[in-house]
């Protein structure tokens, strides 16, 4: 059975269409479906959590006053001043810190 093409296939493509055109592929049983997306599904939550790990280099401009008061509590506790930022950026961004304007 041939479809209608919208546009021209890759090459990579071209080989799938042709492999399934020819009836080279099979269907999954139940078990087998569940194990694959709960496979896909662990992939896809590890790839969310490695691009929250994931760090990017920024410049940003603070009230000297904020920043002396966050590196004093930096000293206060033995974690980085950029780390406490970063938290603080972290948390407001899963809703854990609310923005009061």
């Amino acid at each position: 059975m041939k479809t209608k093409q919208l546009h021209p296939l890759d090459a990579d493509e071209q080989a799938l269409m042709e492999s399934f055109e020819a009836d080279e592929w099979q269907a999954m049983d139940k078990t087998e479906l569940k194990a694959t997306k709960a496979l896909l599904e662990n992939s896809a939550k590890e790839t969310r959590q490695q691009q929250r790990m994931e760090k990017k280099q920024i410049t940003i401009k603070l009230g000297v006053a904020d920043i002396e008061f966050v590196k004093a509590k930096a000293q206060e506790t033995g974690i980085s001043y950029q780390n406490i930022i970063s938290a603080l950026v972290h948390n407001y961004t899963v809703g854990k810190v609310k923005l009061e304007i």
